[in-house]
C-alpha cells in the first residue's frame, strides 16, 4: 500500500471503555465524526432513547481522534499495511480484543465488555 494517511474515528463509551462506534477513513472530517457518533449512539441505544444526561468529549479536534483511545504505540505504528483492507482487519480485531480482554483501572482492572455486563447484572445500565 502507497504510504499516506488513514484516520480512525472511534467513539468511546467513557463510563465502561468501550467501543461503541468507529470507522475508518481516508479523510477525517465532520462528516465521518458526525457518522461515527449516530453509529455508536444507535449501537448503545438501540431505541434511540438516549440518557438526558448523556455529554459528549472529544479531542478537541475535528473529529473524536484515535489516539485517546486506539493507543496507537499497542497496534497501528506496530504494522507495515499493504492495503485498505488489511488496516481494516488489524484494527477491527484489535478493537475486539480491546472491548473483550484490555483491563481498566478506572474499571476495577476488568475489561469493557465485563464490566459493563456486570452492570448490567446489578441493573446500572439499560
Amino acid at each position: 500500500m502507497a504510504a499516506g494517511r488513514l484516520g480512525l474515528l472511534a467513539a468511546v463509551d467513557y463510563g465502561d471503555r468501550e467501543c461503541v462506534g468507529y470507522r475508518l477513513a481516508l479523510r477525517v472530517r465532520a462528516q465521518e465524526a458526525i457518522e461515527t457518533l449516530d453509529a455508536a449512539c444507535a449501537s448503545r441505544f438501540p431505541n434511540r432513547v438516549e440518557p438526558a444526561d448523556l455529554e459528549l468529549r472529544t479531542d478537541n479536534g475535528s473529529a473524536f481522534g484515535a489516539a485517546s483511545f486506539v493507543a496507537e504505540e499497542e497496534c497501528a505504528w506496530q504494522h507495515q499495511f499493504e492495503s485498505f483492507a488489511a488496516v481494516e482487519r488489524v484494527i477491527t480485531e484489535w478493537i475486539r480484543l480491546y472491548k473483550e480482554q484490555r483491563p481498566h483501572s478506572t474499571l476495577g482492572y476488568l475489561a469493557p465488555k465485563e464490566y459493563h455486563q456486570r452492570q448490567g447484572e446489578r441493573g446500572l445500565v439499560a
